[in-house]
């Protein structure tokens, strides 16, 4: 990212520890106003201050000694200047920036989409070229690089990458083709499109359309083929669609050939993806340059709903402008930030949802749909009070130490922001800069040691005012460790399984306050395991069984603790007494989905849930779906004893994995589900109708 501002070296001898100045444009001498002029170089963020309507600053520091000053603005270049006496006037003179931008495009004359292009400058007599500034070309191949000095371009390069496609031989004794074409919705051809052939007992085939989109696979045996296309920035068939390859799936035509047939006029159609293009600028109407800005959407992850980014964040330009491409059909949050995780180049701003809001709770969805071109998303950055977080990481033992992961994370949010990641020092010193007023959670993460030792571990709750919050000590746990034996009750007279088909875990109850990556218990061949590193409250929770077995309960010091939370951490929490029982009366839900016509209906999801909402958190083994066979027919096995909610839907929600697991979706099902109640050794049958409509 191009840095614009004026460097100066300050001295400071007696006095105050403070600087003064004033900030002007070099060709006019007309003062600059709302430009950031902060102190570098001391390897955190330094203080800031904001000049004026004459171009005064005044920055406060906290201790006298050497400085160097930046001063940024959009629009401006990069100067340098010593100023060897503390009581000179201090004035930074700021040029204007000059630009540079094209396209760039193939030798069919289509768009390049993220070519590297860099602008070099020639240096001395020797012809030697230094890398200036860059930018990455949009999904028209558009560039445009700023903050550039008048005389310093030397010449732009490009940097393209060229994917490669094979096409399998043919095979001489293989009569039968197809041949088609790649189009639009409105039938305008798509050239250089993937395209993928598929077949029920040969290897897929790849080839890519023509200038007119056209495509042929020749040498095929005769049989029935899928056949799917994909093209950079155009919808792609669901995966789905491709690994099964069955009929009723959509994704690409299904065609049929016979030995020396060629099968013309097949049409693969891709729908262009939308775009989202906008201005960022300052609280003065002034664009900002090199501002971040993010696609956010509302997924189900960690077991609630929260804002994540979609796609590549893309910057702002010196006219403050800004253009997201590839956008799937939805809605999103833009959001813009300035000051990236290797610096803080504008301070005092924090991140920004459209309309222009500090707050996620008042941001505005934006809706894009297929071939949308969504434009004038123009916000402005306020500047806010942001504070610094601040400390050092420190491991069990309360030595520094450098952490695997280190976030913040906003604290008991629904529909949580993103998260903000730190500057990590040598020896455990973090930094988290431009951070607005609000509750979060310091969360620090080492990693997995092995598949069941967890890694050192924090989860440090921490308010911000407004006002730097500096000095923090966080220090990770090496957990608890946890120790106990797979017994099995054995009713039915069943052989014992294997160790290796069974799986034992810690389940977090929070997963925002639990390592990313939780232990599992490596079951040995007597059937005991151990674990270690666990940190927080966790449900002692099967994640694998075995055919034909069932949890029956789980144990601790003899008390049964079955679905409980349970408190991990300290060494005294630790567990040496364990004991998981596994039985062979194996309870279950069976039955068969047909829909409106009473045709059976096959790969329909089927979601079984306990009638008692309480026990329908995230994991909860009680809570399962299952899929039909092709033969419309289903079972939900390993079930406790209780009632349940039992409904078949056309499809599951798609907005992140475990989705169907979000507990207002899980109700809103509840009044059109059948009721079932299950007792020991049971076996219920019921006979479902498909809701919702098939895709």
């Amino acid at each position: 990212m191009i840095v614009i501002g004026v460097l100066s070296a300050v001295t400071l001898i007696d006095g105050p520890p403070t600087v003064a100045g004033r900030v002007v444009a070099d060709e006019t001498g007309d003062p600059i106003v709302n430009a950031r002029v902060r102190i570098v170089g001391t390897g955190h963020s330094g203080p800031f201050a904001v000049t004026d309507g004459e171009g005064r600053f005044t920055i406060a520091l906290r201790q006298a000694g050497v400085y160097t000053l930046a001063a940024m603005k959009s629009g401006y270049v990069k100067s340098e200047r010593v100023v060897r006496d503390s009581n000179d006037t201090i004035e930074l003179r700021m040029p204007r920036a000059a630009v540079v931008s094209g396209r760039v495009i193939d030798r069919l004359g289509d768009p390049v989409v993220d070519a590297s292009v860099a602008v070099e400058q020639v240096v001395g007599s020797t012809g030697r070229r230094t890398m200036v500034a860059s930018a990455i070309s949009d999904d028209n191949g558009e560039f445009r690089i700023g903050g550039l000095a008048a005389g310093q371009t030397g010449g732009v390069s490009f940097t393209i990458g060229v994917g490669l496609v094979s096409v399998p031989p043919e095979a001489a004794s293989n009569t039968a083709s197809i041949r088609g074409r790649v189009a639009t919705p409105d039938g305008r051809p798509l050239r250089r499109a993937t395209v993928r052939l598929f077949g029920q007992s040969v290897p897929f085939q790849t080839t890519t359309s023509d200038a007119e989109g056209v495509f042929e696979f020749a040498g095929l045996a005769a049989g029935r083929y899928r056949v799917a296309a994909a093209k950079g920035g155009y919808l792609p068939p669901p995966a789905s669609e491709i690994v099964l390859l069955l009929p009723a799936l959509g994704g690409g035509p299904l065609v049929e050939v016979t030995d020396g047939q060629t099968k013309n006029g097949v049409t693969v159609t891709l729908a262009k993806l939308g775009t989202l293009s906008g201005l960022v600028f300052d609280e003065l109407g002034e664009p900002i340059e090199n501002a971040s800005v993010q696609l956010l959407r509302v997924r189900f992850e960690r077991g609630r709903r929260r804002l994540v980014p979609f796609g590549s964040a893309r910057s702002t330009d010196d006219r403050g402008h800004y253009r997201l491409f590839n956008i799937a059909p939805g809605q999103y949050v833009v959001a813009a930030s300035v000051g990236a995780l290797e610096s803080a180049d504008l301070p005092g701003y924090a991140r920004t949802f459209f309309p222009g809001t500090a707050e996620t709770g008042s941001a505005q969805f934006v809706s894009v749909g297929v071939t949308d071109e969504v434009s004038g998303i123009d916000f402005s950055m306020g500047p806010t009070r942001t504070a610094i977080v601040a400390g050092t990481v420190v491991d069990g033992t309360g030595t520094p130490t450098r952490p695997g992961r280190l976030q913040l994370r906003a604290a008991a949010a629904s529909v949580a922001s993103a998260e903000m990641n730190a500057r990590i020092g040598p020896h455990g010193e973090f930094e988290f800069s431009n951070v607005p007023p609000g509750q979060y959670v310091i969360f620090a993460d080492r990693g997995r040691k092995g598949p069941s030792i967890e890694g050192e571990f924090a989860a440090v709750p921490v308010t911000v005012t407004g006002d730097d919050l500096t000095g923090l000590t966080v220090q990770m746990s090496s957990g608890s460790s946890i120790a106990g034996r797979v017994t099995f009750e054995s009713i039915e007279g069943s052989r014992l399984p294997r160790p290796e088909t069974i799986g034992f875990a810690p389940l977090p109850v929070d997963p925002d306050f639990a390592p990313v990556n939780v232990a599992e218990a490596q079951i040995a061949r007597d059937f005991t395991f151990t674990m270690s590193g666990v940190n927080g409250l966790r449900r002692l929770t099967p994640t694998r069984l075995p055919a034909g077995w069932a949890l029956r309960a789980v144990r601790v010091n003899g008390i049964d603790a079955t679905d409980q939370p349970l408190p991990f951490g300290r060494a005294n929490q630790s567990l040496s007494d364990v004991e998981v029982v596994l039985t062979d009366r194996v309870n279950e839900i069976r039955g068969v989905v047909s829909d409106s016509n009473g045709q059976s209906v096959a790969i329909a999801p089927v979601i079984v849930m306990p009638v008692d909402g309480d026990r329908r958190y995230f994991g909860a083994r009680n809570l399962q779906v299952t899929h039909t066979r092709p033969d419309g027919t289903f079972a939900a096995v390993g079930l406790s004893a209780g009632a349940y909610y039992v409904v078949a839907l056309a499809s599951l929600p798609t907005d992140g994995d475990g989705a169907w697991q979000d507990p207002s979706f899980l109700e809103a099902l509840s009044s059109s589900a059948t009721t079932v109640t299950v007792g020991e050794g049971d076996k219920q049958i019921v006979t479902l109708r498909i809701t919702g409509d098939r895709r």
